[in-house]
């Protein structure tokens, strides 16, 4: 059967916290109004802004401004390499498997190392410090890190997706407790959220994580390409709860039903929802389309962005992107040049043209800063240029494009997509970098360049 799926309205909701939000909201729009009134950079003059019925605030692009109006730049070399030999030699500078990378308000880096499974602290000079974890399933060992996550205080959390838990670090490594992950009870959806666990960086900072949960699957589906609803749900790890705040399209897929057996096959340049979060915003897409809506931490909708962007349809010069990108990236499993690479990739190239999406996502991913702004991840062509991404304020005033340095960001990414992969924090941008040639990862960290910086 075919699903329709229609936004949940929050699971909470009061007479006194509707007036507040109107009155929030309102003050908002009254702002981002006088602010485009003053033309600045960044914000077309033709950029609608108004509230719907609901006083949900809406910021609306004809099209998104040129990089020349940019407020924001990245700097052309990083200030500080961590690994593969460079200033700093010794063992605490091998990595292996980052999960990874996050920045205290000191400066500090915290790198997730699965391949030692801990956590690795640095100077804002690039000096280890200390590290914490280990192998285990103990108070503070780690089987499967996923995270670092910076919440209130400097707090540190990482989620083990091995042993369903999230375990809190004081900001000098010292172990703070563990909150095992509890089983949803929501009506039509699974008790767990799917495999991948916390989804981008998408940790508040009161302590909830942003996650989807897959439904049950229907009786009786039909064959064909369909998006079954996700719940997007709030985990509280102080206590261990839920809270859902709507239902959304998931994952687009094929489903093909044979007899008593259903089967998902790959679809490629499939739509998919997206979340991300830190402070006190949630931002959440589908990214079939430039639309983001930001929630705040009580799970109600705030504001939504969105903007037209050109449709680019998935032609041979696409496919062959993406297959470029995944030999490139899956190192693991890519056999080495010669007669056996040549056949894995003309499979991999054979999967794509079988079952693929008519045009591209507008959206690949989501992130929001320590200081809350939005940046959005554009689709472009796998393989064919640096990872761009819109920026935002929280109130939707578009401040920059800007484009990650060749070769970052990725590595990893493209066989861990829901690893919090950099962060943004004190004017610096901090990720992994992993060498083409030879698969080493490095920390790398960049300043960003900005008027007042």
């Amino acid at each position: 059967m075919d699903i329709t799926v229609s936004p949940a309205p929050p699971l909470i909701r009061s007479a006194r916290a509707s007036l507040q939000l109107r009155t929030a909201t309102a003050l908002l729009a009254a702002a981002i109004l006088a602010f485009a009134a003053a033309c600045g950079p960044g914000s077309p003059p033709d950029t609608a802004i108004r509230n719907d019925s609901a006083g949900v605030t809406l910021v609306e692009y004809p099209s998104l401004p040129p990089i020349e109006e940019s407020r924001i730049a990245i700097a052309a070399e990083p200030d500080l390499v961590l690994g593969d030999g460079r200033a700093f030699e010794g063992p605490d500078y091998d990595f292996f498997q980052i999960a990874g990378v996050s920045q205290l308000g000191d400066g500090t880096l915290i790198v997730a190392n699965q391949g030692s499974r801990e956590l690795r602290f640095f100077g804002a000079d690039g000096q280890f410090l200390r590290s914490a974890g280990g192998d285990g399933d103990g108070p503070g060992e780690f089987r499967r890190v996923q995270g670092p996550w910076i919440i209130e205080s400097d707090t540190i959390v990482v989620f083990d997706m091995s042993l369903r838990r999230f375990q809190l670090f004081s900001p000098d490594g010292a172990f703070v407790r563990v909150t095992p992950m509890t089983g949803a009870s929501f009506t039509g959806f699974l008790p767990q959220p799917r495999g991948l666990g916390v989804v981008g960086n998408g940790i508040l900072g009161n302590g909830r994580a942003v996650m989807f949960l897959d439904p049950d699957l229907p009786p009786g589906p039909t064959n064909g390409v369909q998006r079954l609803p996700n719940l997007l749900a709030l985990h509280r790890l102080g206590d261990g709860g839920w809270d859902s705040v709507r239902v959304v399209a998931g994952i687009e897929r094929i489903v093909e039903v044979r007899g008593e057996s259903l089967t998902l096959p790959g679809y490629k340049f499939n739509a998919y929802p997206v979340a991300a979060g830190a402070g006190a915003t949630a931002a959440v897409a589908d990214a079939a389309r430039f639309r983001v809506e930001l929630y705040g931490p009580d799970g109600r909708l705030v504001s939504i962005l969105s903007a037209s962007v050109p449709t680019i349809p998935v032609t041979s010069d696409v496919i062959e992107g993406a297959v470029e990108h995944w030999l490139a990236n899956a190192m693991d499993v890519v056999p080495e040049p010669g007669p056996a690479r040549a056949a894995y990739a003309e499979r991999i190239r054979d999967d794509f043209l079988a079952r693929h999406a008519p045009v591209l996502p507008a959206i690949r991913d989501l992130f929001v800063d320590a200081d809350e702004r939005i940046w959005v991840e554009r689709y472009d062509v796998p393989a064919r240029g640096p990872s761009r991404w819109e920026v935002f304020e929280r109130d939707g005033t578009w401040i920059s494009r800007v484009e990650m340095p060749e070769g970052f960001t990725r590595g990893r990414r493209a066989m861990f997509p829901w690893a919090p992969y950099f962060s943004v924090a004190s004017g610096r941008l901090a990720g992994v970098w992993t060498d083409p040639d030879t698969g080493l990862e490095t920390v790398r960290v960049y300043r960003l360049i900005e008027p007042d910086s």
